[in-house]
């Protein structure tokens, strides 16, 4: 038992690599999950498996998250999506990213990939951190952005937006709402 555990976290260390490369993988899998596109869940199940299921492996000591912890992701948004997240501020509405979230620990890192749109600032807070993301810098090909994968499924509320003066870009300041998981630890 032992020996499988041992083998299993080698082939999710393998897994995050190969997500982590600039290849049509991690396009094709949060496509795939975004668009919840069935047809594609019989090749890619298993591969998504492995990558949701190393964040909780036993043996992944270097990719554990602190119960609190600040990230950034930028990303290009619509006109449209900016005016939906703005007008949630101060509402219930609760939102989810249904793909894998390719997050950095380092607000440089994250503006690079804003196209001068969007910046999100991540809140995770108490088990929001433990239970929903992990650490892969170490793994990936990319050491130097500081990654942190969250978890398909994750869900938001959106608590305030500042605009920069000088670029206009949006800057989200989100919170991490925990899993249904998290209360079972």
């Amino acid at each position: 038992k032992v020996q499988y555990a041992k083998k299993l976290f080698i082939i999710q260390e393998l897994c995050i690599k190969l997500y982590t490369q600039d290849l049509f993988l991690f396009r094709i899998v949060n496509e795939t999950l975004r668009d919840n596109n069935r047809n594609k869940f019989e090749t890619l199940g298993p591969f998504c498996f492995l990558l949701y299921t190393y964040s909780h492996s036993p043996n992944n000591k270097q990719g554990k998250l602190p119960k609190q912890i600040t990230l950034y992701r930028g990303e290009p948004l619509t006109p449209e999506v900016i005016e939906l997240y703005k007008s949630s501020i101060g509402s219930d509405i609760i939102w989810k990213w249904s793909q894998f979230v390719s997050t950095s620990k380092k607000r440089k890192t994250a503006e690079l990939f804003t196209n001068g749109n969007s910046l999100y600032v991540i809140e995770m807070k108490k088990r929001s951190a433990s239970d929903q993301g992990v650490y892969i810098a170490k793994l990936s090909q990319f050491a130097i952005e500081e990654e942190v994968l969250l978890r398909p499924g994750i869900r938001f509320k959106i608590i305030k937006v500042e605009e920069e003066l000088e670029t206009k870009m949006q800057i989200f300041y989100i919170d991490i709402i925990p899993s249904f998981m998290s209360g079972l630890n």
